[in-house]
């Protein structure tokens, strides 16, 4: 936000602002973990079919959580009103959300592909230097 606003922000900004709301902050990590902890331990009790439901339970879970963080800092709500404005904001905009995650994921595999191919060539060129001494 202070970028946003024409300033220049710090390390030190970011960690002021983040403990001026541990508080909202410290109550999310309390919801999340009740709720990682629920699912887990209904997914320990169900069968299969139980499992999956409690698996796609989980996903959405973590889809409608994916903004709440930045929702606790930039705004004056507590934790369940930062996980309802969170998946408000994702159904909003979950098309620039999705693009964005599919193409940052879509550069980190480009990157380790070349990585694997370059260190691939690099091993079998190493291997070639040595067979022949």
């Amino acid at each position: 936000m202070i970028r946003l606003d024409g300033g220049n922000p710090t390390l030190r900004d970011g960690l002021a602002i983040a403990w001026s709301r541990v508080g909202r902050i410290f109550g999310y990590a309390v919801v999340a973990a009740t709720v990682g902890l629920l699912l887990r331990a209904l997914e320990e009790r169900v069968g299969w079919v139980g499992q999956l439901v409690i698996r796609l339970v989980g996903v959405a879970w973590t889809v409608a959580t994916f903004l709440v963080v930045p929702v606790l800092v930039t705004r004056d709500v507590g934790p369940v009103g930062a996980v309802k404005e969170s998946a408000s904001l994702l159904r909003a905009t979950w098309g620039e959300n999705l693009i964005g995650t599919v193409g940052l994921g879509l550069a980190f595999v480009a990157a380790y592909v070349v990585v694997f191919i370059v260190s691939g060539g690099l091993l079998l060129l190493a291997i070639k230097r040595g067979c022949r001494s």
